[in-house]
């Protein structure tokens, strides 16, 4: 992804797969779980607590996506503490081979 992230704010990713595009769209993060997110810096498949910066490839368990023909993704963008910034995703490119 392509954007802005200010000090102590974190961007982080999950993804859901469907044979339908219709769904279901059940988004997961790394292992399968819907309470993780996507953020570290390939070749890894996992969370990151800085989440993933600008420029750096995010790389997403084939496993998740095997087999279908649709895919939709999520981006969290979480604020600092005190909640005065946040972190900007101008573009995001998608490399999906099925």
């Amino acid at each position: 992804w392509q954007g802005a992230q200010p000090a102590n704010t974190i961007v982080d990713f999950q993804v859901a797969a469907a044979s339908s595009s219709g769904g279901p769209w059940v988004y997961k993060g790394p292992g399968g779980s819907s309470a993780e997110y996507y953020g570290a810096a390939c070749p890894f498949y996992g969370t990151s607590p800085l989440g993933a910066p600008p420029g750096t490839p995010v790389c997403i368990d084939p496993a998740e996506v095997k087999n279908f023909r649709y895919v939709r993704y999520k981006i969290r963008l979480q604020t600092n503490v005190a909640q005065t910034l946040t972190s900007e995703v101008k573009n995001l490119t998608l490399n999906w081979v099925r």
